[in-house]
């Protein structure tokens, strides 16, 4: 008796959802096969236009049927016969692999890429640019990627590579490190851009304590104001939180924290700027700054 299963197929367990002596369509319906056996690790088929029976590896229907290999990208050897034992599955019971109790199915994964404009972005996703457009995410969206021979048979991705839709990339930058001009229409199409300033992080400096979370806020944001006020720098210069966090390496020395981080990286900024050393000691006198700032 074929049950209705509850939860993602369990596919050493396939005599829940086929039968011996059943026909099934082909994929193109224009060919009938029929299920002549099965254990638990294979499928026997026998039908028109065979020669011989086919043990096909449930494996190999497993794939088919998380692929939607009925839908395309069928090649020679047992794919149309993977398709269509998979197909009969997905048509009886639906989708099963959307509802798993544990939610994998549902849980959500990101992947983080730091730093993403210092590198060359064709470079760096290859064929998954293809796969991580919005409209072409899980197995439809499937590609053939240099490594396809790499992938073992019955693996998930054994009929092409996918990225599922339950998983986010998230790039990050800082543009004045190199350009985000170069980055073509193509590369921002597929992704949301949201601008973090400097200022907004702030919280993060509560683990240094409070008397030195007080300090380092109030001197963060006097720099960072007295940095916008230097014709040819904006807010995209100011001073991250993340650098006052070196505090713990420096037992809270405010002095050592200039002179090994912010002071060489300021010295750039202001690099071939007219009375550039003023300029610098004018960043120092706001960044000894430890009063509440005016905004």
């Amino acid at each position: 008796m074929i049950e209705k299963p509850d939860t993602i197929i369990e596919w050493n367990r396939i005599g829940k959802y086929i039968e011996s002596g059943i026909d099934i369509q082909s994929s193109s319906k224009n060919i009938k096969y029929h299920i002549d056996s099965y254990d638990e690790t294979h499928v026997t088929l026998s039908g028109e236009k065979m020669k011989n029976k086919y043990k096909i590896p449930i494996s190999k229907i497993e794939t088919a049927y998380r692929t939607r290999l009925w839908e395309g990208g069928q090649k020679n050897g047992l794919d149309p016969y993977c398709a269509a034992v998979a197909k009969y599955i997905y048509d009886k019971f639906g989708d099963c692999s959307k509802n798993v109790n544990n939610n994998f199915s549902k849980k959500k994964f990101v992947f983080i890429i730091d730093e993403i404009n210092r590198g060359e972005i064709s470079k760096i996703f290859g064929e998954l640019f293809y796969c991580i457009d919005p409209g072409y995410r899980g197995p439809k969206g499937c590609v053939y990627t240099q490594y396809q021979n790499l992938v073992s048979e019955g693996d998930v991705f054994e009929n092409g590579f996918y990225v599922p839709e339950n998983v986010y990339i998230i790039g990050t930058m800082n543009d004045i490190d190199r350009s985000v001009e170069s980055m073509d229409f193509a590369f921002r199409r597929r992704f949301a851009f949201k601008e973090i300033k400097a200022n907004e992080n702030l919280d993060m400096l509560n683990d240094l304590g409070e008397d030195l979370s007080g300090k380092s806020k109030s001197r963060l944001i006097n720099l960072n104001n007295k940095i916008s006020e230097i014709e040819g720098l904006d807010s995209l210069y100011h001073i991250g939180a993340s650098y006052f966090l070196k505090l713990k390496d420096y037992q809270g020395d405010f002095g050592k924290l200039w002179e090994y981080h912010l002071e060489g990286l300021l010295r750039e900024y202001l690099r071939g700027m007219s009375d550039g050393e003023t300029k610098l000691e004018s960043l120092k006198v706001a960044y000894d700054n430890e009063s509440a700032p005016n905004n």
